[in-house]
Parts: C-alpha cells; sequence; structure tokens
C-alpha cells in the first residue's frame, strides 16, 4: 500500500473539513498521525508498561477524532481494543487478580515475586500502573461505547482499585494511595522505606485521577 499516498489524501480531506485551521498544521499532524499508527506494538507483559503503551493509543484516537480523520481513529481504537481485551479477560501473560487479604487488583506475577512488575503485587504505584489503563478504557468507552459495554465491570475494577470513593464498598478501600490531609498521594504500598513513605511523581498522580475522571 502507498503509504505516502494515502497519508496525502487523507489530509487533503481533513484540511477541506477543517476551515478554521491552518492547513498546513492538520497536514502535519495528519502526517504524524500515519506515522505513529506505523510505530510500536502493545505487547508488554507489565502492566505499568503495557498502561503507556495503551494510553498512548488512547490519545491518538483522541487526536484523530479532533482532525476529523475517521479512518484513522477507527485504526487506533482497533489497536486499543485488540490490545486491552486480553488484559480485561485474564488471557494475558501477567493477568490480573483479586487480592481478598488487602481488597486489590493485583498482577499474577508481581503477587509472586514482590519485586517484579515495579511491585505492583504489594501494590506500589497502582494509581501509577492503572492510571494509563483506565486512560485507554475511558478514550474505548467515549468513541465505542457498544463494544465497551461487555467490558465495563472489569474496567471499573481498576477504577475502584485505585479510586473508589464510596466508603461502604466491601472490596476495595476509600481512595487507596490518596492522602486529602497531605494533599497527594503515596505510591510505595507495603514496602518498607527507610525515609518513610514517598509520592514518586506527582505527575502520574494526576494522570490517573485525570484518567479517572474521564471515564466516569
Amino acid at each position: 500500500k502507498d503509504i505516502q499516498k494515502d497519508t496525502q489524501t487523507d489530509a487533503q480531506t481533513q484540511t477541506q473539513t477543517h476551515n478554521d485551521s491552518p492547513k498546513a498544521t492538520v497536514w502535519a499532524i495528519v502526517k504524524a498521525l500515519h506515522a505513529d499508527l506505523r510505530l510500536g506494538v502493545e505487547d508488554a507483559v507489565d502492566p505499568y508498561t503495557f498502561g503507556k503503551q495503551v494510553s498512548r493509543l488512547g490519545r491518538l484516537a483522541l487526536s484523530a477524532e479532533e482532525v476529523g480523520s475517521t479512518k484513522l481513529q477507527d485504526a487506533f481504537l482497533d489497536k486499543l481494543e485488540l490490545a486491552l481485551i486480553p488484559w480485561a479477560t485474564g488471557k494475558n501473560t501477567d493477568a490480573l487478580l483479586y487480592d481478598a487479604t488487602w481488597g486489590g487488583i493485583v498482577p499474577s506475577i508481581g503477587l509472586a515475586d514482590k519485586y517484579a512488575d515495579f511491585g505492583s503485587g504489594w501494590y506500589s504505584d497502582h494509581h501509577f500502573h492503572y492510571g494509563y489503563i483506565i486512560y485507554a478504557a475511558a478514550v474505548w468507552a467515549k468513541l465505542r461505547p457498544k463494544s465497551f459495554a461487555p467490558f465495563k465491570v472489569n474496567f471499573d475494577a481498576l477504577v475502584r482499585d485505585i479510586c473508589s470513593i464510596n466508603r461502604a464498598d466491601a472490596f476495595f478501600p476509600y481512595v487507596r494511595h490518596k492522602d486529602f490531609y497531605d494533599g497527594h498521594s503515596w505510591a510505595s504500598g507495603l514496602f518498607n522505606q527507610a525515609n518513610g513513605k514517598g509520592q514518586e511523581s506527582s505527575s502520574e498522580a494526576v494522570n490517573a485521577y485525570y484518567a479517572v475522571t474521564l471515564y466516569a
């Protein structure tokens, strides 16, 4: 397939439907989206790296929507669905499990080895890891609500893991990582640290709660 010709045709179509945008800008965005579509495979085993991969797809799908390219939007969404469904159904290598001891969703590899998966099996960085996945799920729910519907309950569980706002929730703690007194989240889970707990990445914490807001 002639990628260059396809990109040029798509860009010309979008510039015709976005008269209020500079044509050169729309052309550059569409060209970049076509290049992004050909890059990367969403095949990471651990939830943190995988989350970043699918979050990227979600952002690109929204960018395609913004410039009016249904073709590109669908292409990114196809990849996003293909990547997320195994994680939602427990058919990925590092299947997500419910841990009744502490009330949370943990990766199976991380549960067996507390140092694997960036400590996720011991509740380290859940809001970072799952925030990316929730963001991708929010994009899927927005742009393809019918195909998302059968998997909603699975992603609802991830949201409840990091941001359950129901104090009576029998399965998940109330806003697991958030410390309203200190005004930020703690990230180190069950791990002891010589200098106390740490928030590690305030930007990823913000991203997680932003993703939950989009998903809601």
